[in-house]
């Protein structure tokens, strides 16, 4: 969405645009996303160990970081999309420095 470039209400060109749902939406996502690649691929060295494949308790936390981060990367793409639509379509995202009111565009 373009941001606008004078205040509707005073018409200053003194105006910012705030990302608080993508900013919100990154650090929730990349929580969960960390959270649950970590949880899944715990998961997956158990079921490995118990068919045999054992790569030692070594390799189950390596595999552990490596599900958080790749679950860390995609929970905070996935966050700052979602916030995007939000700043977007819900929260008032621009604020004017002289009469500081808030806006959408």
């Amino acid at each position: 969405m373009k941001n606008p470039t004078h205040c509707p209400f005073c018409k200053s060109n003194h105006v910012v645009t705030h990302h608080h749902g993508q900013k919100v939406g990154a650090t929730l996502g990349t929580i969960a996303g960390a959270a649950g690649g970590a949880a899944r691929a715990l998961a997956g060295a158990e079921l490995g160990a118990s068919l045999g494949v054992v790569a030692g308790p070594a390799g189950s936390f390596a595999g552990a970081v490596m599900g958080a981060l790749l679950g860390a990367a995609a929970g905070c793409t996935t966050g700052v999309a979602v916030g995007e639509m939000l700043d977007d379509h819900i929260f008032l995202k621009h604020e004017c420095l002289e009469c500081g009111k808030t806006f959408s565009a």
